[in-house]
């Protein structure tokens, strides 16, 4: 839902096509019912900081004026204000009660739903094999064996420390680099404000669902962010080549020879 919600928005704040607003309103609320009804304060975090991103990118690579900023501030308020009206008396208590746990300083194990616990354990397990780890699918029976609780570390990053070490974490990061490399990339040189918006959106999902890794286990939904990171990746190859590079370096332009075929009658265009 995290990773998401920013493309929806902006298909709300900047398609003008009537039923794509209205459509991509009503989803935005009934995504963040969906965020409330899961009870994850991870995730609520995770909604927050993407949404922060998502604001700040937006001002600076499109030179929104800070009226119209603070205009989608307000429908964002507006946005969690209605989810929120929507969302079952139950549901609201069991949110309310569980950000609640916060507040809890003299139990920091139990206000963050025993999670230190694991981490610290998480970590105690990655220092025995730090650089190459104790392989694929050994925290749930590790932790177990060890400290006698059978569970994954909730945080992404220590999972992978635990299975592949140092080395094996190393490469997962530079691939979240290099994805990010590339779309930033793309977002630069992007012309078109649709291409932009759309970069911008996947960005500020891209960065919530980071942020949520270090507190939530994601495991299957991981398929998800991969299939939509590989439709931003091949969109953004099809994306023209921009003007600008085109003046510095005509070798890009693409060109063209025809000769005539005469088995078919008719010209046969070759792309060099």
């Amino acid at each position: 839902l995290v990773l998401f919600f920013p493309l929806v928005l902006s298909y709300h704040l900047f398609r003008r096509e009537l039923f794509a607003k209205i459509s991509a309103g009503a989803l935005s609320i009934m995504a963040f019912i969906g965020l409330l009804i899961t009870g994850s304060r991870g995730g609520v975090l995770s909604f927050l900081f993407s949404m922060a991103i998502y604001l700040l990118i937006l001002k600076k690579k499109t030179g929104m004026a800070f009226s119209r900023t603070v205009k989608v501030l307000c429908l964002l308020v507006l946005i969690v204000g209605a989810s929120v009206a929507f969302t079952p008396s139950g549901v609201q208590q069991m949110v309310v009660e569980r950000f609640a746990r916060f507040s809890n300083t003299d139990d920091i194990d139990h206000s963050t739903g025993h999670r230190t616990f694991l981490w610290a354990n998480g970590l105690r397990l990655f220092t025995e094999r730090p650089i190459i780890g104790h392989g694929l699918g050994t925290v749930c029976p590790l932790m177990e064996k060890r400290f006698g609780v059978s569970a994954l570390a909730h945080n992404e990053f220590i999972n992978y420390m635990i299975e592949f070490g140092i080395i094996g974490l190393a490469i997962y990061l530079m691939i979240f680099w290099k994805v990010l490399q590339h779309v930033r990339k793309h977002l630069s040189e992007a012309n078109d404000s649709w291409d932009k918006y759309l970069y911008i959106s996947y960005i500020a999902g891209f960065s919530g669902w980071t942020f949520s890794m270090l507190g939530v286990q994601l495991g299957f939904p991981s398929l998800f962010f991969w299939l939509y990171t590989a439709v931003i990746y091949k969109y953004s190859q099809y994306a023209p080549i921009p003007t600008s590079d085109l003046n510095r370096n005509p070798a890009n332009m693409p060109t063209y020879s025809s000769d005539y075929d005469p088995a078919t009658r008719a010209s046969v265009y070759e792309f060099k």
